[in-house]
């Protein structure tokens, strides 16, 4: 890790990259220092660097807790590059003077993309397939696989990548049904099925999906009976 340079804005990057960050340098100016961390634990970056850099990207190896961000002591703003922050203490910030950002249409497509291919995966029966032919058998009637369209895709969480996996879906003959507590469009406006935007008092734990998993499905299963229909349920 370099020295900090004087009379410079400094810009930590705090994790993940290790190439020479020609981008981002690019769009920062020649007046900006670039530092890389390329750290796993936050105790791996000095103190001298926490407490003189003016900005911080980062992306989710470090926790930003308040001890650390306490060692921050003429940082601005942390940018977080990802769509989630749940890594960095925002009430510390906030005391700290210390703005919190992040970047909402992080990677939506490719992780959209990433829940297609193992639709599609599925269906085409790929990974039993793949253990059959790696066993040394060659089955000429798999039953792993199945026709994608006309089946019924549930989806938890119709934010951004749950929106385009929905819309793709829905353009391979798929039928959606949704849980969304949050959204406030009409289902038949989207094309999805039916959206349940509420289950019971455990919807706001939907980090925690096992607790209401089986009330999820229940309600998603007694949705798809009915061709339109959102379901509002205290």
């Amino acid at each position: 890790m370099k020295d900090l340079a004087v009379n410079r804005k400094t810009v930590l990057i705090t994790d993940l990259i290790t190439d020479p960050p020609t981008l981002e340098q690019d769009i920062l100016g020649d007046d900006v220092q670039i530092v890389l961390g390329g750290a796993h634990n936050s105790s791996e970056i000095s103190d001298d660097h926490w407490k003189q850099c003016d900005a911080v990207i980062a992306y989710d190896a470090l926790e930003f807790d308040k001890t650390l961000i306490q060692k921050m002591e003429n940082c601005k703003i942390i940018s977080r590059s990802g769509i989630g922050f749940d890594n960095v203490d925002l009430s510390a910030a906030a005391d700290k003077g210390i703005r919190v950002c992040n970047v909402p249409d992080y990677c939506t497509s490719e992780v959209a993309n990433h829940a297609l291919s193992f639709i599609l995966s599925f269906s085409a029966g790929t990974p039993s397939d793949t253990t059959s032919v790696t066993a040394g058998k060659w089955e000429r009637m798999s039953e792993s696989c199945f026709r994608a369209s006309g089946k019924t895709l549930g989806i938890i969480g119709l934010g951004k990548i749950g929106s385009l996996v929905a819309r793709a879906c829905i353009k391979m003959g798929m039928k959606v049904v949704g849980y969304d507590p949050t959204i406030t469009v009409d289902a038949a406006q989207t094309g999805i099925t039916s959206i349940v935007k509420s289950i019971t008092k455990y919807s706001n734990q939907i980090r925690n999906p096992y607790k209401i998993l089986y009330e999820i499905e229940k309600a998603i299963f007694e949705s798809c009976k009915i061709k339109k229909l959102i379901i509002e349920k205290d």
